[in-house]
């Protein structure tokens, strides 16, 4: 666990230094001063100033930020550079800055999954189309808590090699597959072959259908999917590139669509995020996959980061835009005592949600 935590900081860091650095180019091309650049937070280590911007290492290597004069407008004085501040620059620059951020990092998930597919990734049959797959092989993508197939040790990206029952045997491709073969051998012991992601080894485990929790037929508990690996050449990555990261973009933004409606009905959905504690154990399993499914996780990490961040809640850039959208309709600028204080209870708010799903990650590992 130490190595994926580790793993899980590094993504993390180069993420956001990629967002920042991303507000750090834009600023600087629209002649905004930028006083501090910095890996990492507070407090500092060291640090050496080029130009008028100051490059930092810092000690908590959980990220860092750029500090871009004006930000606050509370900071800015009547001295030469108030014309560089950001503040006083027009709504188009302030919105180009703060949409930067989100830009650079579905840039960085283009160019992690452009890697992952010249490299090798591995993908669903369903998801490759035309894709001529290789080392194609059934792989388990669920394993349901406490079912037959958990308590009989089967685990996530186990390879699924047969099914069998007195004379019947399949070779299952997809999840009907298997849900067929135990419907029609539901009251009997069924023999699964698979092998082992981890050890690597062929393994013979016998499972008998049980009718569980919010099922009114027998199950042994065990979702599969098709897989194999993707190699294209660089016309190819390009396309389908594209294809991923738009895909997926689009599916992050209904599933955060869904959980804030989800929020505010009362259905919550929080039991579905997770947390540094989650994301590090679902890094100790993909890493076992290769550096191509850590580039195709990192990938999925840098698109929730940007679609996060365009959500209009104060404290996210998504916030400071509708803050943005707001002045330029009523040409006038907010008060800067409300921007305050709707910036800090949004800054609360989200440590709150960070506590109850780091909560949630500890309950679930416990």
């Amino acid at each position: 666990m130490f190595i994926s935590t580790l793993i899980f900081l590094a993504i993390l860091v180069v993420l956001v230094v990629v967002h920042e650095f991303g507000h750090f180019i834009v600023a600087k091309a629209f002649g905004i001063r930028v006083d501090e650049f910095a890996f990492g937070f507070p407090p500092k280590l060291f640090g050496k100033k080029i130009g008028e911007t100051e490059y930092q290492i810092n000690l908590l290597p959980i990220g860092g930020y750029v500090k871009i004069y004006g930000e606050d407008p509370n900071a800015v004085t009547e001295g030469p550079d108030r014309s560089r501040s950001f503040a006083h620059k027009p709504r188009y620059v302030q919105a180009a800055v703060l949409l930067a951020g989100v830009t650079m990092n579905l840039i960085c998930a283009w160019v992690l999954l452009f890697a992952a597919y010249t490299l090798g990734a591995e993908m669903s049959q369903q998801a490759a189309g035309d894709i001529l797959l290789q080392n194609e092989r059934t792989m388990v993508v669920q394993v349901v808590e406490n079912s037959p197939a958990a308590l009989a040790g089967i685990k996530i990206r186990d390879s699924i090699m047969s099914l069998s029952a007195g004379k019947e045997s399949i070779e299952p491709v997809t999840s009907i597959d298997v849900s067929s073969f135990v419907k029609k051998h539901a009251d009997d012991s069924i023999v699964v072959t698979y092998k082992s992601s981890i050890e690597n080894s062929i393994r013979i485990a016998t499972i008998t259908p049980i009718v569980m929790q919010g099922n009114d037929a027998k199950r042994i508990g065990l979702g599969v999917d098709r897989v194999g690996v993707a190699k294209l050449s660089f016309v190819d990555a390009v396309k389908q590139t594209s294809v991923t990261t738009y895909t997926i973009t689009r599916d992050t933004v209904g599933a955060f669509v869904t959980l804030i409606t989800g929020i505010f009905s009362g259905a919550s959905g929080t039991e579905n995020l997770a947390g540094p504690i989650g994301i590090v154990s679902i890094v100790d399993r993909i890493k076992e996959a290769g550096v191509p499914a850590l580039l195709v996780f990192s990938a999925l990490i840098s698109i929730n980061l940007a679609v996060l961040n365009l959500i209009p809640f104060p404290a996210l850039d998504g916030g400071r835009l509708l803050f943005v959208a707001i002045e330029a309709v009523i040409r006038r600028p907010l008060p800067i005592a409300f921007q305050g204080w709707a910036n800090t209870i949004g800054f609360g708010l989200l440590l709150l949600l960070m506590l109850v799903v780091t909560w949630g990650d500890i309950a679930r590992l416990m």
